[in-house]
């Protein structure tokens, strides 16, 4: 957190990161899917801090670049040579010139709002395991892929998706078939233990019009003009939809604001 001493003359944007609530997210994650190994998707948040906790907990990583679940399903040649040269060699690919790409998977998406569709998916993979096997191929790891909430007020909660899961992997993917189950949480944990912090860093008054006013005119934005009896405001923000709110062009996301006075920071810094 931050210090208001710290803070004074300063409108400069940041992040505050709950480290408890990593944990808490990962013994829960843990004690819920214990059949599951957790591969953060590093492309979500990668400041070291996170990645730190998360390995020490005990943690893998999925990286969509140069790195150990190797995530991406469209690669460079060159990452594939890097890859073989370091030993990577758990990776997935989404179609068919991608295989034949790798020579020498199954995601359902992100924000999943219905736990019906890991069941569906896991159905789907059940068929292509035994396609392989039809062929003499022994598959022996699963990838459930992202799409995990894990913060309070999302579409569906955890536990939800945790149970239609724990009995769906039972009925497909029994533990007698020997198959390694993982997935890549990003949002996971990643949402709930960070609130950025911004500062209103300028106001504009806004008229609105009246029975009196054009009708096709919805809006003035000149402080001057007459014509409103209740004026309202536009307040902006040192941060926006090119910045750390990106995310609204991708999906319906909401945030929630909440005023904090600067003397109500008053913690001791952390150094991220």
């Amino acid at each position: 957190m931050a210090k208001s001493a710290d803070q004074k003359g300063r409108d400069d944007l940041l992040f505050l990161v709950d480290l408890g609530d990593v944990v808490n997210n990962y013994r829960r994650w843990r004690r819920l899917l214990p059949r599951v190994t957790p591969f953060y998707a590093v492309k979500c948040n990668a400041i070291p801090i996170l990645l730190r906790v998360l390995s020490q907990l005990g943690a893998g990583f999925d990286c969509a670049k140069q790195g150990v679940v190797y995530a991406n399903p469209c690669k460079q040649i060159s990452h594939l040579e890097y890859a073989a040269k370091n030993n990577i060699d758990l990776m997935t690919f989404d179609n068919e010139a991608e295989l034949y790409k790798i020579k020498s998977t199954f995601h359902v998406g992100s924000g999943v709002e219905d736990p019906e569709v890991f069941v569906e998916s896991l159905r789907r993979t059940h068929l292509v395991f035994e396609i392989a096997a039809k062929m003499e191929f022994t598959l022996n790891t699963l990838d459930l892929g992202g799409g995990f909430y894990g913060h309070e007020g999302a579409p569906i909660c955890f536990e939800k998706v945790a149970a239609v899961l724990n009995t769906s992997l039972d009925e497909v993917f029994p533990l007698s078939s020997n198959v390694k189950v993982i997935a890549e949480p990003g949002r996971y944990f990643a949402t709930s233990p960070f609130t950025l912090v911004t500062s209103v860093i300028a106001k504009r008054k806004c008229t609105t019009p009246t029975e009196k006013t054009d009708p096709h005119e919805l809006t003035t934005l000149d402080p001057e003009r007459l014509g409103s009896e209740k004026p309202t405001y536009m307040y902006y923000m040192n941060d926006g939809t090119y910045g750390s709110f990106g995310i609204v062009h991708f999906e319906d996301t909401r945030f929630i604001p909440r005023l904090v006075k600067v003397n109500s920071l008053c913690t001791e810094p952390i150094q991220l």
